[in-house]
């Protein structure tokens, strides 16, 4: 018996261990864990042996479900010029550094104040965060920007930050009032700084991103390298700051960059959107046609096209992908009972002509694109009317 309760003890703790997933371009999924990984490629531990996976062939590593911030926890986002954003309860800046203790997990790391695009304060509120990019971010300039609010109102003022901190912790900034030049001392810390906003871009000898790091707590590092510790994950980002996080930090690793490209995050070359009725419903990016969440059957989907009929929609692909991949069907939370034609062609060729009706299951869609110039989707109605004739595209996208 004790010979017996050993077995299932290791048997269990087996299972336990192989939870990580690993997806390839060509739609291959591993179930294990990591065992190693470089620049070139990663090997993972499977249950049935060792799987070494080239980079150039990897979509993402899950090793873990993300998690999410407490509730009420009050925090700031800092954004390095690569493009990294930390959820950070606690910074300091020291001198040239930044000494940054990142939400939740508590992990302490130096960034490079240079390295720094913005700092972001009470990040956590969506109004504040909402605000920060209408009023500030997308209307700055050729200048750094202190964002202060004064009475709960947000303001910006144009300047230039120093590349270095004092004994107190404070940032020297030099604007202009009058037409004289000032100089002071700012606390980002203090309630009343919103944010700080650079004028920064990386250095042209700045390394190439291997993959984002997304940790347990939603923050992002865009990783020039990732080296595996004993413990966990040594990461480096483009923009040189170095993190050290053990590995039930991370969930998921995800290298992707510019090999899978969403429909939705492509701006069409033709767009044709008119009814038999005489009046039109627009399409709709990563949403449904009612602004709900993108469902097919019982699945939701973050990324899609939400289509009416009558809609003519072509893509540039300029011969740089290989597979056009999408799970088609009528959306579960839009009303409609209409039967909607469905076609997908490929410069003129076509690849796809289907009637789609609330009847039909979810299809998954996948052709190859080699070589293809332009992508076109048509969806037409099959009766007199178009009234209820929709359909979803989720997860509509392409792949080298």
């Amino acid at each position: 018996m004790p010979a017996i309760r050993i077995l299932l003890a290791l048997l269990i703790c087996a299972s336990v261990s192989l939870g990580g997933e690993l997806q390839t371009l060509s739609g291959k999924v591993l179930t294990g864990e990591v065992v190693s990984l470089s620049e070139k490629e990663v090997v993972f531990k499977t249950a049935t042996g060792q799987v070494t996976t080239p980079v150039n062939d990897i979509l993402q590593i899950e090793l873990q479900r993300e998690g999410t911030l407490a509730a009420g926890l009050k925090y700031t986002d800092i954004e390095l010029a690569d493009g990294s954003v930390l959820h950070c309860t606690q910074f300091a800046i020291k001198g040239k550094d930044v000494e940054v203790t990142l939400a939740a997990s508590n992990i302490k790391a130096k960034v490079a104040l240079g390295s720094i695009a913005s700092f972001l304060n009470e990040a956590n509120d969506a109004a504040v965060r909402k605000e920060w990019q209408e009023k500030i971010v997308s209307k700055r300039g050729n200048q750094d920007v202190l964002a202060v609010k004064v009475n709960d109102v947000v303001n910006g003022l144009d300047g230039t930050f120093g590349d270095s901190g004092n004994a107190k912790g404070e940032v020297p900034f030099e604007y202009e009032v009058g037409g004289q030049r000032r100089k002071r001392d700012l606390d980002p810390t203090k309630p009343q700084v919103q944010g700080l906003l650079f004028l920064r871009s990386l250095p042209s000898d700045a390394p190439a991103p291997l993959c984002k790091v997304f940790d347990m707590h939603q923050g992002t590092l865009v990783a020039s390298k990732v080296a595996m510790t004993a413990t966990g994950f040594t990461v480096t980002t483009v923009a040189g700051a170095k993190f050290e996080f053990p590995r039930q930090a991370i969930a998921r690793l995800d290298y992707s960059n510019d090999k899978v490209v969403f429909l939705s995050d492509m701006k069409p070359v033709e767009l044709i959107e008119k009814s038999k009725q005489g009046r039109k419903e627009t399409m709709k990016l990563n949403k449904n046609l009612d602004n709900g969440s993108l469902q097919l059957e019982e699945q939701f989907y973050s990324k899609g096209l939400a289509i009416h009929a009558h809609t003519e929609v072509t893509y540039n692909l300029e011969g740089k992908y290989q597979r056009f991949d999408a799970v088609l069907g009528m959306d579960a939370l839009v009303g409609g009972e209409g039967k909607s034609v469905v076609t997908i062609e490929a410069d003129g060729n076509k690849l796809f002509s289907q009637t789609v009706t609330r009847k039909d299951k979810r299809r998954d869609l996948s052709f190859p694109v080699k070589g293809v110039r332009q992508l076109r989707i048509v969806v037409t109605s099959e009766g007199l009317f178009d009234f209820g004739a929709h359909v979803d595209l989720a997860n509509a996208k392409l792949s080298k």
